[in-house]
């Protein structure tokens, strides 16, 4: 078993991707730190949250920066314009009550798969989501979404 295939196991019985060290990083500081591209995206189609800071009061993005790592903070800038694109795709879905999208997105989830979610945004709006970002990275951002919304 490979490295990445560990982090996706991991990933797949619910270990947290935002758990953090005595350091308060996350598993995507120390990728970004180490220019660890694949196990970024990973991490974040998990629904890594890209806004934590550590005890110093750095982000993943910061990490990668002070690094040098540009393959990671392409991924990561990538993954934050998918987040905001998901985040307007989900207030479109019903203006008069954008606080019971995401719920709602996440239900038919649990229940009708991925797919069956996806039905719920604008057919434009998706279509162009999932050219530019890729199913699991929105798959992500929605999980994201989910965990911060509560």
């Amino acid at each position: 078993m490979t490295t990445l295939d560990f982090i996706r196991y991991l990933l797949k019985v619910r270990s947290n991707p935002n758990s953090r060290n005595n350091q308060e990083r996350t598993a995507l500081h120390l990728a970004a730190h180490f220019g660890w591209t694949a196990i970024a995206g990973i991490l974040m189609c998990a629904g890594a949250d890209l806004t934590l800071k550590d005890t110093g009061g750095k982000t993943a993005f910061m990490a990668a920066s002070q690094t040098k790592r540009y393959k990671v903070i392409e991924e990561l800038n990538k993954a934050r314009d998918a987040f905001d694109d998901v985040k307007v795709a989900v207030w479109h879905i019903n203006t008069e009550h954008p606080e019971g999208n995401i719920k709602k997105i996440c239900e038919k989830l649990e229940t009708d798969g991925y797919d069956r979610a996806l039905q719920l945004f604008d057919e434009d709006k998706r279509e162009r989501m999932l050219t530019k970002y890729g199913k699991d990275l929105v798959l992500g951002c929605l999980i994201r979404l989910h965990q911060t919304s509560y």
